[in-house]
């Protein structure tokens, strides 16, 4: 499955960095294929979201839903939404949030 990785500067601040660990962490633990292009670290969503939806990305990797605050529900119209942090899977299209437990389970869910 293909993924796009956010981490965002305002929400990171001084950890920035170990944000895009976590979450490529994640992506290699689940599975995904996250290409190193498609891992942001952004302060502004509007002008990403056009690219997510370009991607075609079936998964959103963010350190926290944080990450996402007040843009979920626009992202998950497209994609899944995968947390580090607490490891929660967010179904594409709505529907409640489900702890990330096995890579098979989550890629069978979210399409």
């Amino acid at each position: 499955m293909r993924a796009i990785a956010i981490v965002r500067q305002d929400v990171a601040a001084r950890d920035g960095q170990g944000g895009v660990e976590s979450v490529r962490a994640l992506a290699r633990r689940m599975r995904l294929d996250l290409p190193a292009r498609d891992t942001h670290v952004t302060t502004d969503l509007t002008v990403l979201l056009a690219h997510v939806n370009s991607t075609q990305a079936d998964v959103v990797v963010v350190p926290s839903e944080q990450h996402l605050r007040g843009w979920m529900d626009t992202v998950r119209r497209i994609a899944a939404v995968w947390t580090v942090d607490p490891p929660l899977c967010w179904p594409k299209d709505g529907g409640r949030p489900h702890s990330l437990t096995r890579p098979d389970r989550h890629l069978e869910v979210s399409r």
